[in-house]
């Protein structure tokens, strides 16, 4: 089997995820107690309302698992959230000390890379948005996985037709995610792009500002920013 390359970038954000192994394979066992919670909530709620409508009568035993497994996910989930918040800050805090070190290290010569107002938008603003990756999509790739799984070798012995149902349109769901995911990255890079592009326009006119008020020049500086 031909084993998938990863690209430059997949490669160093798994570089910056293996920071914090232990944390995200704690967040993974969490997201397994989900998955089973879930599964167990829902066969409560369908005992449940099917012995309402069929037998006029309610059991007990079927609220008190799905209470119980709904207690269980909350908490789960809860504590994947805060493991997931404390790996992705852990992760950012090294990045950009890394960063600041190697621009300082480099003194002058940084400007070859970009303009301080474009380095210091990469060191603060970039390394800051890492955070939606770190702390929703790595701990979810692995959810969105084992859940729907789970769910399907749950709903087979039940109904076959149901089964077949959500096998045929799990694909679809897995399709409309990547393309929204492809347009929210695309929209993210020209929104980066702008971003950088009024950081370096705001600190060269910051830094001359006082030869501007010289030749008179604030107005038509101000216009064009």
């Amino acid at each position: 089997m031909k084993k998938r390359i990863k690209t430059p970038e997949q490669q160093f954000l798994s570089a910056l995820q293996n920071e914090e192994r232990s944390r995200y394979q704690a967040v993974k066992w969490l997201g397994v107690l989900i998955a089973f919670a879930l599964v167990a909530q829902a066969v409560g709620l369908a005992k449940i309302f099917s012995d309402l409508v069929l037998e006029g009568s309610f059991p007990l035993a079927a609220a008190g698992l799905s209470g119980a497994a709904f207690l269980i996910k909350s908490f789960a989930q809860y504590w994947r959230e805060q493991l997931s918040a404390a790996a992705s800050r852990a992760i950012r805090f090294s990045l950009r000390q890394r960063m600041i070190a190697h621009l300082t290290q480099l003194g002058p010569r940084r400007l070859a890379i970009d303009e301080d107002g474009g380095l210091s938008t990469r060191v603060y603003e970039q390394v800051d948005a890492l955070d939606d990756y770190f702390t929703r999509y790595v701990p979810q790739v692995f959810l969105v996985t084992f859940v729907p799984l789970t769910i399907l070798v749950a709903v087979a012995p039940v109904s076959w037709v149901a089964f077949g149902i959500f096998l045929l349109t799990a694909p679809l769901v897995i399709f409309f995610m990547i393309l929204v995911g492809h347009k929210a990255a695309q929209a993210n890079r020209r929104q980066f792009s702008v971003l950088q592009m009024l950081s370096n326009q705001f600190l060269d006119l910051n830094q001359g500002l006082g030869e501007l008020k010289r030749l008179g020049q604030t107005k038509k500086a101000r216009e064009r920013l």
